[in-house]
């Protein structure tokens, strides 16, 4: 199956040429799409065989602005010829949609239903090419801001297909209007859509955005791989239901090690049962019945272990529709899990394989943990204040004077007068009761005269 699709809005094929000749001799795609070329559709031939390629196909019989190259050996269908996507079935097993949306807004409206209706076909479907629209406002940076039910319509677009978004790795903002200053603008307007089928078929796919040379759009390389290379061991999830079994141990060996071992068991079970009945309807027999009795008891209790395993996995959705009710959400769960594809090492190379990237990490923290450090740490001392001075040491064990006593006092009654009660049982806890029973006497004279008016009570009494 082919690797490699190069998607590249080339905004005019004039000034790009020796590039895009580059960059397809340097990717090897087995399919090109490009978007713009600014050229009329009569020069078609003439691109095929300047770009070494053996088929193409344009949309400019219906007012589009999209080519499409593709090797000889592949098996193509035409699906669709609209203005703005072409979709192909690749070898009967893979819908690819090329897009190029229009600037309009109403117009994308009639994109999104067009491919819903491809989506429908139940193939494995990516989408891939300029939308000329974002998913929310933070996929750009600077400019004016976009169009909130734009934006609005293409998520629930994603939505309703069930679509998912490509991993990528290089620039995101695909588009910049290459000005300068405050007038610079970046968004991410070429990305790549997928459905849970092409997910399953590609689980590495992704995307890879080029530097931007002579057109405003980066160049996009969607990368497949039929197979996923899993590196390290695979994660063991723990089943609810092994816990009711009374040989736990012995189960979850054989779960394990067995695969769907309990689906197996089952079958197992139901084939014991009908064994027995029907031996007990040629002649009865009272050992037969008891067997057929005791299969039947441990068929339930292996049909409620299997219900509660299949209620962990996906709750009740999956016993009303099976399996084909998660494939959109495994798809998503798939899509969190990140991976290392690439490592750009201090020396120039780059590695690929999981092996020479694990190898790598290796052996760069071996030697990040051997290194010695060789700056020498700053002294501190100087800044660390003395202790309490011996004049400081004095004053704190000494007791208060009768005096300090007396203002002490007299600033409570004056917090009392405020009404601020909340200060109050604050200074109750700091002052001794001793203090309080020395001036009890004042503090009688002191309440008696409160209901006068006029009296006002100096914060300090000397």
């Amino acid at each position: 199956m082919f690797n490699k699709v190069l998607f590249w809005n080339i905004r005019g094929l004039g000034t790009s040429r020796k590039h895009l000749r580059g960059l397809v001799r340097e990717q090897h795609p087995i399919i090109l799409v490009i978007a713009e070329p600014f050229r009329d559709d009569t020069h078609l031939s003439y691109w095929k065989t300047f770009l070494e390629f053996d088929e193409c196909l344009s949309n400019a019989s219906q007012a589009g602005k999209i080519w499409c190259f593709w090797k000889s050996g592949l098996k193509v269908d035409v699906m669709g010829v609209l203005d703005q996507h072409l979709t192909l079935l690749i070898n009967s097993s893979l819908l690819m949609s090329s897009v190029y949306a229009k600037c309009r807004f109403l117009d994308w409206r009639s994109l999104w239903i067009d491919l819903l209706g491809a989506n429908n076909l139940q193939f494995p479907h990516v989408t891939i090419g300029d939308f000329n629209v974002l998913r929310n406002d933070n996929e750009r940076r600077g400019g004016n801001p976009r169009m909130l039910i734009a934006m609005e319509d293409f998520c629930s677009f994603i939505d309703d297909g069930r679509f998912v978004e490509l991993p990528f790795s290089g620039n995101g903002f695909s588009w910049c209007n290459r000005q300068l200053g405050m007038a610079r603008s970046r968004a991410r307007l070429d990305r790549a859509l997928c459905n849970s089928k092409y997910k399953d078929l590609y689980p590495s796919g992704r995307i890879q955005y080029l530097p931007r040379r002579t057109s405003d759009h980066s160049p996009m390389v969607l990368g497949l791989s039929v197979s996923s290379t899993k590196y390290g061991h695979t994660s063991f999830k723990f089943q609810y239901m092994w816990i009711n079994h009374e040989d736990f141990w012995r189960c979850v060996s054989f779960l394990v090690g067995g695969g769907n071992g309990t689906g197996k068991h089952i079958k197992e079970l139901e084939a014991k049962v009908e064994e027995g009945e029907f031996r007990l309807q040629e002649c009865y027999s009272e050992d037969v019945e008891v067997d057929v009795l005791a299969n039947k008891v441990e068929l339930d209790v292996w049909l409620k272990r299997q219900e509660s395993r299949i209620a962990q996995q996906v709750k009740q959705k999956w016993v009303s529709h099976g399996e084909v009710s998660t494939a959109f959400f495994k798809a998503l769960q798939n899509q969190k899990h990140n991976m290392v594809m690439e490592m750009k090492l201090s020396d120039g190379r780059v590695l690929t394989s999981p092996e020479g990237i694990h190898e790598a990490v290796c052996v760069y923290f071996e030697d990040f943990l051997k290194a010695k450090s060789t700056s020498s740490l700053p002294d501190l001392v100087g800044l660390i204040l003395e202790e309490v001075s011996e004049e400081e040491n004095q004053f704190f064990d000494s007791n208060p004077s009768v005096g300090d006593v007396k203002d002490a006092l007299f600033l409570f009654l004056w917090i009392v007068v405020q009404g601020r009660m909340d200060l109050a049982q604050v200074f109750f806890s700091i002052v001794s009761p001793w203090c309080i029973k020395i001036y009890g006497k004042l503090l009688v004279i002191f309440l008696a005269r409160l209901p006068y008016q006029g009296f006002t009570l100096p914060l300090i009494l000397s």
